[in-house]
């Protein structure tokens, strides 16, 4: 099966996936919390997926593509999934003030 030319929003979501989901395993150290840095990037990764699967459902319901409805619903799935490991992760790194989708304020 061929996938159809993907959108560059789309394109940047699943980059942006991939390279999170290096990331987060090696967060995973022996500490009990996470750093001001470490916080920041899992709130910003938290927002920028919730953004991605906003995105994906907009794609979804517009388009009269089955392919790129497929694709919409494959995306939206596991940017869900990944943000319910970040929530996950969060919680066991005592970090709930900013790993819900809010970035630090110095985070560009």
């Amino acid at each position: 099966m061929k996938l159809p030319s993907l959108p560059p929003f789309l394109a940047r979501g699943l980059l942006s996936l991939a390279l999170t989901a290096l990331v987060l395993p090696a967060l995973a150290t022996d500490t009990p919390t996470l750093d001001k840095q470490e916080q920041a990037f899992v709130a910003k990764a938290t927002a920028d997926n919730s953004m991605q699967i906003e995105l994906a459902k907009v794609a979804r319901d517009r388009s009269s593509s089955a392919q790129v409805r497929e694709l919409a619903n494959h995306i939206i799935d596991d940017h869900e999934s990944l943000n319910r490991k970040f929530t996950d992760f969060s919680v066991a790194k005592k970090a709930h003030g900013q790993a819900h989708g809010t970035p630090a304020k110095d985070v560009t």
